[in-house]
């Protein structure tokens, strides 16, 4: 366990050497932008700044790099209780459930006495585990624990006064139906709440949070709610939404709320909806919006689509509109014209903006952010530098990739990174429990491109996604209903360039296979893995393999995470029934899975005569699976994020943290892929 932490902005950088200058600099600046005082708690308050603004990836890619948690606590091991507090929390909030369990359970092992905010804390994780499970007998088995954990309250003298437990407990208890054991309880924990006021009378936000869910509470659990004051609850929440300021507010504040209503549907399915609908109008969901505009027009465009003149009627509007319908989160990528006018006003109104940038940074600052439109007053590339130099607090940069690229495949990477907008909006709209909403700034509708703001569009209305679209030929706002369902795929053209996700696999501990294995390796572990091929939904475009290693080309990233875990899934059932000696092979064999998504060369190979992919990106994919643990599948955030755009229910992302790959080939963002539900 390390007990010595940075206490300054340059011993913190000190661990983030070994990713690139440009990156070093934009670290420098967000931490910088914190402005947090140096000193012994400087790391602590830090990541605790991080994870209240909402940033949580961040948070726990500091953690991992001072390797915080990697040590479990034990009675003879110092612990840095504060700072392990944190970690719960990010884990929690980026439903990382097991591992947020597992460190609260064992920091809680090794302490004296009991701790209210870790026993708060673990009660609210397994509450999380209770919800995001479908199994109904342990979804109730969670929540009868969590309650019980949470209703210490009314038993230790410890925690008395905490009213923050006490609501908790109840609002489970509203979930298993225990409507007595509510009523019970609940006048000692409104006077706990009351009393908590102090002299000014007045509730801080957490204050009147819980008095607002637990009036909730008292009407839920009334014998006649026709008689119960419910305006006062919709009041109350309305008080509560005008002093929230904070993301982590938001989200907690509505949590219980959400909870409550889904179980009152089960029975009272009108009554919840009527009700959930009056609540969200007076304490909105948090709401995370992903954006895509023109750029501004280049001297030769022929027909004028967004002019250097309509770029402030443009800006106003946005603001206007803002003023109107407040945002959280917003997700773009930082071209010239629409997409840093929304970048800029965002940051301008303090709402964090996360940039992700389709290729190399520096072609892409002047291949789409420097204007060559003489009228064009604005200084795009002041901006554009000033967001990705971590200078604009608020402001965060991911990579889609980080290659250079040829400028007539550039599309594909426009096209890529308006996925990953898309996926990483959706993840953050889960991990806030929002709602994931689009703007555009669009021309004419019947401009189209495949790769461009209209293609985005179109996608994001067959996802089912309310979007609204301004037009700077009209200046009007309109909103674009959501499709149904998804449009038909149309036949695209073959190209040299596509958009796919790349899996490489290792059998560990092959090199030291005595040569007789040989034949039963093909027979057995080959044998079984093209089974698997022959029997998944969706083919990999391409399967080669060298000796033990594995190498596979899927079209989605839904596919390639379905199949990565299939393997693990034969690995585990293969070393469990001794399944691997028949064929003279170990009884135990693991395999290191890793996934990439990203645009990458396709083209007949002359040699093998059949169609391989090839580029940087395969280098890539092939430097995460070293570092990736046995039986485990770990991605980019590219591959997250398009798991999370093509809108699938069957997997899970947990961050990992900023690791250094193999070969000295830099750092890259990572997540543990896993089946949803699958702990």
């Amino acid at each position: 366990m390390i007990t010595a932490q940075p206490q300054s902005l340059n011993e913190l950088l000190d661990y983030f050497s070994d990713v690139p200058a440009k990156m070093q600099s934009f670290y420098r600046g967000l931490f910088e932008k914190l402005g947090i005082t140096e000193g012994k708690n400087y790391v602590e308050e830090v990541v605790d700044q991080l994870h209240r603004r909402g940033e949580n990836l961040l948070a726990l890619m500091i953690m991992d790099r001072l390797r915080v948690g990697f040590e479990v606590p034990t009675q003879s091991t110092p612990v840095n209780y504060d700072l392990l507090i944190v970690k719960i929390k990010v884990l929690h909030a980026l439903h990382n459930y097991t591992e947020a369990r597992h460190l609260a359970e064992s920091l809680k092992a090794v302490l004296p006495s009991p701790d209210i905010e870790l026993i708060g804390n673990l009660a609210s994780i397994v509450k999380s585990q209770a919800l995001a499970t479908s199994v109904i007998e342990q979804r109730c088995a969670w929540m009868k624990e969590s309650m019980e954990l949470y209703g210490s309250v009314f038993t230790e003298p410890t925690f008395h006064g905490s009213y923050w437990l006490g609501v908790n407990a109840l609002s489970l208890a509203i979930c298993l139906g225990e409507f007595e054991w509510v009523r019970n309880h609940l006048p000692s924990v409104i006077e706990d709440c009351e009393a908590s006021f102090g002299e000014s009378k007045h509730a801080d936000f957490w204050s009147a949070a819980t008095l607002a869910e637990l009036q909730l509470i008292a009407y839920l659990a009334s014998h006649d709610r026709a008689n119960s004051d419910r305006k006062n609850v919709i009041t109350l929440y309305t008080q509560v939404n005008k002093i929230c300021q904070t993301l982590q507010q938001r989200k907690s504040a509505r949590k219980n709320m959400v909870m409550m209503l889904e179980h009152v549907a089960v029975e009272e399915a009108q009554f919840s909806a009527v009700l959930q609908n009056e609540l969200n109008a007076a304490l909105r969901p948090a709401r995370v919006i992903i954006f895509t505009g023109h750029r501004v027009d280049d001297a030769n465009r022929t027909e004028p689509r967004f002019t250097p003149s309509q770029v402030p009627k443009f800006s106003d509007a946005l603001n206007l509109l803002l003023d109107e319908e407040p945002i959280d989160v917003g997700f773009s990528s930082a071209a010239n014209g629409g997409d840093l006018l929304f970048v800029e006003t965002l940051l301008k109104r303090g709402v964090p903006s996360h940039v992700i940038l389709p290729f190399n940074e520096q072609q892409f600052r002047s291949q789409s952010v420097i204007s060559n439109n003489a009228e064009d007053y604005c200084d795009w590339g002041k901006s554009f530098d000033s967001v990705c130099q971590g200078q604009r607090d608020g402001a965060v940069i991911w990579h889609a990739s980080q290659s250079t690229v040829d400028d007539e495949v550039a599309d594909e990477y426009y096209a890529h990174a308006n996925q990953v907008i898309l996926g990483m909006g959706r993840l953050k709209a889960k991990e806030l429990g929002g709602e994931l909403r689009g703007l555009a700034l669009l021309s004419e509708e019947g401009q189209h491109s495949e790769v461009g703001s209209q293609a985005a569009v179109a996608e994001w209305s067959a996802r089912e996604i309310p979007m609204k679209v301004f037009n700077p030929n009209t200046n009007y706002w309109r909103t674009i209903e959501p499709l149904s369902s998804a449009s038909e795929e149309t036949d695209l053209p073959e190209r040299s360039v596509v958009n796919r996700t790349m899996l490489f696999a290792d059998v560990m501990g092959f090199s030291k296979f005595g040569e007789p294995a040989m034949a039963g390796f093909c027979s057995g572990f080959l044998q079984a893995v093209r089974d698997l091929v022959d029997t998944v939904e969706i083919s990999p475009e391409e399967i080669n393999t060298w000796g033990d290693g594995l190498f596979l080309v899927f079209p989605t990233a839904s596919a390639g995470a379905d199949f990565a875990l299939r393997l693990c899934e034969l690995m585990k059932v293969r070393n469990q029934d001794d399944g691997w000696t028949a064929f003279g092979l170990p009884q135990q064999m693991h395999v290191r899975v890793s996934l990439h998504s990203s645009p990458v060369r396709r083209f007949e190979n002359p040699l093998t005569q059949v169609t391989s992919h090839w580029g940087h990106n395969v280098n890539v994919a092939a430097r995460i699976e070293p570092i990736t643990p046995p039986d485990q599948v770990y991605a980019s955030a590219s591959t997250a994020a398009l798991i999370a755009a093509e809108n699938t229910d069957h997997f899970a992302a947990d961050f990992v943290g900023l690791v250094p790959l193999a070969k000295n080939f830099g750092s890259l963002e990572i997540f543990r892929i896993r089946r949803l539900g699958h702990l």
